[in-house]
């Protein structure tokens, strides 16, 4: 919904006259009232987070289920020596008794990294890289020597899918998709566990090959630039 360079909702043109993006002001308006709800009161806080994080979930059962997956497991707890390890948020098992294993991650990425501010994108992979991958590695060693304890067979994908994309799908071996590029590597033919690999399918076709002064040519003649990409 954003303007494909300035990431803003009210654009100011050259020729005096405005041009706002409506879906992206309606957007700014249910971040506010997310952040409040939040912010609220703890017993109204949680209920929101938990009613919040189930519709997540029930969004990807919805996309997984127009495949041939069908939703087998939610919110498995796995254990180690007494130990929470943390949860497998949902699990799936197609026509073929292939597994397919979801880390949800239904949260905003921070707003200076949204709009691209690289020094705080730097350090929000740091972030990533310690604090989200260590758990995952541990869960994800877990099951591979105890996910028949789970009812979940040996052969198996292990998906993290964020409700935005980030940063740190490009430099894990895990395989990261935001939620609108789980949808698109679902209804791919090719079930790729490599992020590069996604990536190039999902976005590279509907790269544009302009230069930094073409696009400045662009701007000054009063043009936006809108990217086509795949559909949602």
């Amino acid at each position: 919904a954003y303007h494909y360079l300035d990431r803003k909702p009210i654009l100011q043109l050259p020729n005096e006259h405005i041009f706002i993006l409506p879906t992206a002001l309606l957007e700014g308006i249910s971040t506010k009232i997310h952040y409040e709800l939040l912010d609220s009161e703890q017993q109204i806080s949680e209920e929101y987070k938990k009613r919040y994080g189930d519709q997540f979930l029930n969004q990807i059962t919805t996309e997984a289920e127009k495949s041939t997956y069908k939703e087998c497991g939610r919110n498995i707890e796995l254990l180690e020596k007494g130990q929470n390890l943390g949860d497998v948020d949902l699990v799936f098992k197609n026509d073929k008794d292939e597994y397919m294993l979801i880390e949800a991650k239904n949260h905003r990425v921070p707003i200076p990294v949204y709009f691209g501010d690289k020094d705080a994108t730097v350090s929000h992979l740091e972030r990533l890289k310690g604090e989200w991958e260590s758990k995952v590695e541990k869960r994800k060693k877990h099951l591979a020597n105890n996910h028949d304890a789970y009812g979940i067979g040996n052969n198996y994908q292990y998906i993290i899918v964020s409700r935005l994309p980030e940063i740190i799908s490009f430099f894990s071996e895990n395989l990261y998709l935001s939620f609108f590029e789980f949808k698109q590597w679902l209804s791919s033919s090719c079930k790729h566990t490599n992020f590069t690999k996604v990536y190039d399918e999902i976005y590279q076709q509907h790269h544009h090959d302009y230069s930094d002064d073409e696009m400045n040519a662009f701007f000054k003649k009063g043009y936006s630039v809108i990217e086509k990409r795949a559909k949602e």
